[in-house]
């Protein structure tokens, strides 16, 4: 039974030298997100870090992860800045076809505006912070914030427990940017909820290329047993899940979605906030580090893929060695597809 780690590249990872210090720790898959403006920017010259990377140790793959065929909404800021807000500021959200007027306000797509009502919680990012939605006209929302946080362009916007999807157009699918490699094509997509969007996904990419199915709304969860049998592996993509079902609900959809491709017997890779308390706290929150070790054990073909804790700045040799350490230990009765070094020897490895 095999098991795989993988990281998302971002600032935190961008050398050939973090790429090599991933390989020395057993990572073997390295994802580009195109969804972000960072990917689309900097995915040619990761493009190339990984050709050099994989020219001094085969086996690692690459994952291009395309908006496609939906999308989140995303909302915008004045003048594209960034506002810090703080516990108890007000925030005003309009449609997105009004003039932005000053920092205090945001806007979003119009589908999204129509849909909040007062009292609706909407969840900033992937929960950073929340406004509380205190009165709606037709032009505004007015919200309260939660948190101390910020806000600036780029971000999602999303109402508490529910499916806020839109469909992605051609436009999103930035194929430009995916290298022209010698390995097969690897593309995982975005928030997949039946056997349709498969389909539409499978028309678009590169012909042979393998398809990770991101499942990141209840709906996806549903028709998780339609979806899996046209797709070669699937992303339990917790963040968003979380935000669409419902933190109360995302244990229940996490497991049904492992159960489920264990049956079938496809790949399942569970991604977002494996340590990722590491960003702010200079030890894990034990909860992490048992649910990473619960994650190992049930799986029985995929893996993992970090996303902050190595996109971030400093968090790469922060959480990587630990994170590698209980895989390790969580797999220890069962023949890894990796071979570990020593935290001593996988650090010297690099130098």
């Amino acid at each position: 039974m095999t098991f795989e780690l993988g990281v998302t590249m971002g600032d935190g990872c961008v050398t050939l030298d973090d790429a090599m210090y991933c390989i020395a720790h057993g990572v073997t898959d390295f994802r580009i997100n195109l969804a972000n403006a960072w990917g689309r920017c900097h995915a040619p010259a990761i493009g190339r870090v990984l050709g050099q990377a994989r020219a001094r140790q085969g086996g690692l793959r690459i994952l291009w992860d395309v908006p496609f065929p939906n999308k989140k909404s995303r909302y915008s800021t004045y003048l594209g800045q960034r506002h810090d807000i703080a516990r108890g500021d007000h925030v005003v959200v309009v449609p997105s076809h009004q003039p932005l007027e000053h920092g205090g306000q945001i806007s979003v797509p119009d589908s999204l505006f129509a849909a909040i009502v007062a009292g609706d919680r909407l969840v900033v990012g992937d929960g950073e912070t929340m406004l509380v939605t205190e009165a709606v006209s037709s032009d505004a929302a007015d919200c309260t914030v939660t948190d101390d946080w910020f806000v600036s362009d780029g971000k999602s916007l999303t109402i508490e427990n529910r499916e806020n999807v839109l469909p992605a157009d051609l436009g999103d699918l930035p194929l430009d940017l995916v290298s022209d490699d010698a390995l097969p094509a690897r593309f995982a997509c975005s928030f997949i909820r039946h056997r349709e969007d498969v389909a539409r996904c499978r028309r678009h990419l590169p012909s042979g290329a393998t398809l990770m199915a991101k499942i990141e709304t209840g709906a996806g969860v549903s028709n998780a047993r339609e979806i899996l049998p046209h797709v070669d592996s699937v992303m339990v993509a917790r963040g968003d899940l979380a935000l669409n079902t419902g933190f109360a609900g995302l244990g229940r959809a996490q497991q049904a979605l492992i159960d489920a491709a264990n049956a079938a017997g496809k790949p399942v890779h569970v991604a977002t906030e494996i340590l990722s308390s590491l960003t702010f706290r200079a030890t894990p929150l034990r909860a992490e580090v048992s649910d990473l070790f619960q994650l190992c054990r049930c799986i029985d073909r995929g893996g993992l893929f970090l996303t902050k804790e190595s996109s971030m700045p400093g968090m790469l040799r922060k959480t990587l060695p630990l994170i590698a350490e209980i895989v390790r230990d969580a797999r220890g009765d069962r023949p890894p597809s990796f071979i570990l070094e020593t935290r001593h020897h996988a650090m010297a490895a690099t130098r």
